[in-house]
This record gives C-alpha cells, structure tokens and sequence, in this order.
C-alpha cells in the first residue's frame, strides 16, 4: 500500500504537551476517515513549527492528492 506526507505548519509544535498532540491527533483521524475509511496513520514527526504524518493508503484513496 503507498505511504503519503502530509506536512503541516503548526507554530509551537515542538513545545505541544502530551494532551494537546492527543486532541490534535484525534481531530486528524476524524478528519481523514472522512476522506477514506482505509487510510492509516502510520507514524509522526514533529520539528519546532511543522508535524509531518506518514500514512498508508490505497492509491486513489481520498479526494485529492497528498
């Protein structure tokens, strides 16, 4: 299955507490079941201002590209 970036800007990302990367991660898998009930993250990356998310879905997958 192809694995997808999404790289977004989040100022203070780096600094976020346990329970705020819990409530965003939780608004994203809301978010991405909404685009396809196959996609799955598959892990994190998080730099002082940006997070990066890897994921797997099958190609096609979703309403655009990633």
């Amino acid at each position: 299955m192809p694995k997808y970036v999404i790289e977004s800007e989040l100022p203070g990302a780096g600094n976020l507490t346990t329970e705020q990367l819990l409530a965003n991660s939780q608004k994203a898998c809301g978010v991405l079941n909404e685009l396809g009930p196959r996609i799955q993250w598959v892990e994190s990356f998080f730099t002082e201002d940006e997070i990066y998310c890897i994921y797997q879905a099958p190609k096609g997958e979703g309403n655009g590209p990633c």
